[in-house]
């Protein structure tokens, strides 16, 4: 996504111009704070035309968001967990378990781990959606 898409502030839009794979501009409603996300994205990418720049990338910017989407899920997962009560103390267990900086994925495996080691059946949470599910549902 480069910076000169558009983003706009006043109507809470984030626009893509034609650089989509069918052609026709694509609208996205954002949230207040998907547009602070976007406002230090590319305030960390300066001098770079992309908003999600990658120095490592022979491109210049992000090219596969694979690990990243897989965090999204797993904390968005353990946030559904944690409104059941029944499966709040196995979170909590796994959290006492480990370090307090441990990332995303280390909890979310040692949640599973324990689950599975006291035979108690999570629920998938949002771990089977992908995002060719989700990008193109938004069309206003």
């Amino acid at each position: 996504m480069k910076e000169n898409n558009g983003l706009y502030q006043a109507n809470r839009m984030l626009e893509r111009t034609p650089d989509s794979k069918n052609g026709e501009p694509i609208t996205l409603p954002l949230s207040d704070k998907a547009l602070a996300i976007l406002e230090a994205c590319l305030k960390a990418a300066a001098g770079t035309p992309w908003v999600f720049a990658n120095a490592a990338s022979s491109t210049g910017h992000l090219r596969d968001p694979k690990k990243a989407w897989e965090r999204v899920r797993q904390q968005a997962t353990i946030g559904l967990w944690m409104m059941d009560a029944q499966l709040v103390p196995i979170i909590e267990d796994a959290r006492q378990s480990l370090p307090p900086d441990c990332g995303t994925g280390q909890l979310f495996r040692r949640i599973c781990a324990l689950a599975e080691k006291r035979k108690i059946a999570f629920p998938t949470g949002l771990m089977d959606i992908r995002l060719h599910d989700i990008r193109r549902t938004c069309k206003p």
